[in-house]
Order: C-alpha cells, then sequence, then structure tokens
C-alpha cells in the first residue's frame, strides 16, 4: 500500500491553508501576521502544533481551520500528481495520511475525479499520530508491504518509527535539505519521478 500526505504533496493547497490559519487565529483575538510558509520549519507539521506555536487553543483553532477550508474552493492538484496516482494506483492500493479533515480531503478528491483511486482517508479531525496511524495499517495488512510518500520531517520520522519506508517530495510545504537531514533516502524531484522511487522503496524495504 502506498500512503500518501495531503497538502503539499497531493494538494497545492499552502496559500489557501496559511489563509485559513490567520482567520483561525483573529477568531481567537490574535493578529499576528504569519510568513508566507508558516509551516517550513514547524514540528510535526500539524494545524495542531502550529496554535501550540502561537499560544492559542488548538482544538478550537483546528476546528476553525477545517470550517474555513470546507467553506472555500477545493484547492488545486499539484501538476502532474493525478497522473501519477491513477498510474501507481494499478499496481497497490492507495490511501491518504494527513493533518486535514476528511471531509476537506474527499472533496478535493472527488473534485479532481481521483475519488476511486481512494481506498481509505485518514484525516486529522479522527485523532492519533501519523506514526500510530502508521503502525495501524502495518498491524491490520501484516502481509502487504507499505511506503509512505510525504513532505515533512514529522512524515520522515513517523515512518521512522513505524518502520515503513519513506519517499519525499521535493515541491512540499518543508525543503528537500530538511528531509534529507531527518534521514529521508530518496526524495522525488518531480512527481513524474514518483512510481519509480515507490517501487524501489516496495522492494528494498525501511532504510
Amino acid at each position: 500500500m502506498y500512503i500518501f500526505d495531503f497538502d503539499g504533496v497531493i494538494a497545492n493547497s499552502l496559500a489557501t491553508c496559511r489563509a485559513a490559519c490567520v482567520e483561525a487565529a483573529a477568531l481567537q483575538g490574535s493578529q499576528i501576521d504569519l510568513a508566507l510558509n508558516p509551516f517550513a520549519e514547524l514540528d510535526p507539521l500539524t494545524f495542531d502544533a502550529l496554535a501550540r506555536s502561537l499560544d492559542l487553543n488548538p482544538t478550537r483553532f483546528v476546528d476553525d481551520v477545517g470550517q474555513f477550508l470546507l467553506s472555500r474552493d477545493p484547492v488545486r492538484i499539484v501538476a502532474g500528481m493525478a497522473e501519477v496516482i491513477r498510474q501507481v494506483a494499478g499496481t497497490q492500493p492507495i490511501s491518504v495520511l494527513s493533518a486535514s479533515p476528511v471531509d476537506v480531503i474527499r472533496r478535493f478528491l472527488v473534485t479532481e475525479d481521483l475519488a476511486d483511486e481512494i481506498c481509505s482517508i485518514v484525516g486529522g479531525d479522527g485523532g492519533g499520530s501519523k506514526v500510530e496511524h502508521l503502525r495501524h495499517f502495518a498491524r491490520t495488512s501484516p502481509d502487504a508491504p507499505l511506503v509512505m510518500v510525504g513532505d515533512a520531517v514529522s512524515d520522515v520520522l513517523a515512518a521512522q518509527g513505524a518502520a515503513v519506508p519513506f519517499v519525499g517530495v521535493a515541491w512540499g510545504w518543508q525543503s528537500a535539505r530538511r528531509l534529507a537531514g531527518a534521514g529521508a533516502g530518496s526524495i522525488a524531484d518531480q512527481p513524474k519521478d514518483l512510481p519509480g522511487l515507490l517501487a524501489q522503496a516496495m522492494t528494498e524495504g525501511p532504510r
């Protein structure tokens, strides 16, 4: 099974998610001016962690971010990722594991005509950490190899913690340099690089 992060990997959602965070902070009386990429150094890369870094109520912040995202038009897909998902879905089941709410992800997949390519969605509104969810995937599918695709140091560490092979992407919210520094051995420079790297990771196992 291939397990994809959503924001920054599949969805070109940085600007929209930043706007959602600005709005959520304002609803708690904070007029903080977030950086253009407030997630670049965040660890773990979650809305909850950003709220805590801003001394805001994380539960309320996450809920307000989700409501903002649902009230806006769906974000657009990263160029080339629709073709990649359709290609690799023919070789392995695909799941999405993200900090974003399930309803936001599901609406995006329907809009991009990709819903039938995804077998399951785990969103941040369901609770639990990514390493916990990866371990659950491993327990429930012990005979099916897993590979995670992500764009954050916390994704690398989650995969390491669950003994799951990891493939990073260079176009995401955190830099390829940061991913490599955290131990990512394979990083796709472009979406078209992913199928080969995924097949290689599937056979080689964790690094």
